[in-house]
């Protein structure tokens, strides 16, 4: 996916959700690995509210998106 995509992709219907994505597409994204890339593009194919539960962890996520999710909390809880 072109960045452009990406960036819009992030843009979504909750603003806890753009901040989180769009610090890490801003600040993370270009550096990883290419399988983090194509996982985090992975996790963008979720609902809001599921995504929304999985980050303040009120559910457990998928395994497939466990590792991103993961990833996504230590660059919010450290940058």
């Amino acid at each position: 996916m072109e960045l452009p995509q990406l960036r819009w992709a992030c843009r979504r219907g909750m603003l806890e959700l753009d901040l989180i994505f769009e610090a890490y597409v801003n600040k993370h994204y270009s550096e990883a690995s290419k399988e983090e890339q194509e996982s985090f593009q992975r996790l963008l194919d979720s609902h809001d509210q599921e995504l929304f539960d999985w980050l303040v962890k009120r559910q457990t996520c998928p395994p497939q998106h466990t590792q991103m999710v993961k990833i996504l909390l230590e660059h919010t809880i450290h940058d």
